[in-house]
């Protein structure tokens, strides 16, 4: 699996422990009910392209968010302080429905994150295989030589089907069933219109990739214009947020140990979410 150094083995890890709360939960008749009419079409597109069940994946939300629920109650109420009820509910609340969210959007986020990744090296993979085909190269290899190239996703799946034309599966068919579920429209597009209309002297295959181009100049533009957004977030969460619960904490002479033992947990919580969720980068920039 391709990415920045280190992605493959923890995208692995979180793929293992997703697995494992499937399939815990998707067995559940009420989860699977309740999934059903929680799962939306972004997560029923990412969840039949990994192969999972839409509701399954869905049930499996509302069942994490649940034991997190009861797993912070619980945990609320060991606490050696008088905890406020209406803070122990907003709290659990909240936990159970960060988690619902977390699950819930992970094969969605994959996906976005793989269809940025393809799109971004798609002018190289592209420019690669017109290069082969214009030099009388054949489909094998193309499969040989894009599955050398590095590019992610796209390298592994075109090694494992190189390695199924050993077995005797045409490569045609192959290429077709891959670009068929392609999460990248311009990969799919481009590709098929190289590989199977042969359209090498046209003017068809510069714009395809000149169209290719600028889909990533308008990501690269996209990532330009997010940076400020979460640098202000990030001074925000880091800087006004203490100060304001400490002045707070002044104003309503609440006692600071209890104060820190809810807040330290909750803040850290949070400080972890914002890293998760909008300041750690989702595709990396070609070069």
């Amino acid at each position: 699996m391709g990415g920045y150094p280190g992605q493959g083995q923890t995208d692995d890890l979180r793929l293992r422990l997703f697995k494992g709360l499937y399939g815990l939960f998707e067995p559940i008749p009420l989860l699977a009910s309740v999934g059903r009419r929680a799962g939306g079409g972004r997560l029923s597109r990412a969840a039949a392209y990994y192969g999972f069940k839409p509701e399954g994946v869905a049930g499996s939300a509302v069942g994490t968010s649940i034991v997190g629920l009861a797993v912070t109650t619980v945990v609320l109420s060991l606490i050696p302080y008088q905890v406020p009820l209406a803070f122990m509910a907003v709290l659990a609340l909240t936990v159970a429905i960060l988690l619902f969210l977390h699950v819930a959007n992970f094969l969605p986020s994959r996906l976005d994150r793989e269809r940025r990744s393809i799109t971004a090296y798609t002018p190289l993979i592209l420019h690669e295989i017109y290069f082969i085909l214009s030099g009388r190269g054949t489909i094998l290899d193309v499969l040989s030589a894009v599955g050398s190239g590095g590019y992610p996703y796209v390298s592994n799946a075109f090694r494992s089907m190189l390695q199924r034309t050993f077995n005797g599966e045409g490569p045609e068919r192959l290429l077709r069933e891959y670009l068929d579920r392609q999460p990248s429209e311009i990969l799919r597009r481009a590709c098929a219109g190289l590989l199977f209309t042969r359209g090498l002297e046209s003017e068809t295959a510069i714009a395809m990739m000149d169209l290719s181009k600028r889909q990533v100049q308008g990501y690269f533009k996209g990532f330009l214009r997010q940076i400020e957004d979460r640098l202000s977030a990030l001074f925000a969460i880091t800087f006004f947020l203490p100060t304001i619960v400490v002045l707070v904490a002044f104003g309503q002479d609440i006692a600071w140990v209890e104060m820190l033992t809810l807040w330290v947990p909750a803040y850290t919580l949070l400080v972890d979410l914002l890293y998760n969720n909008m300041l750690r980068a989702r595709a990396r920039l070609v070069g």
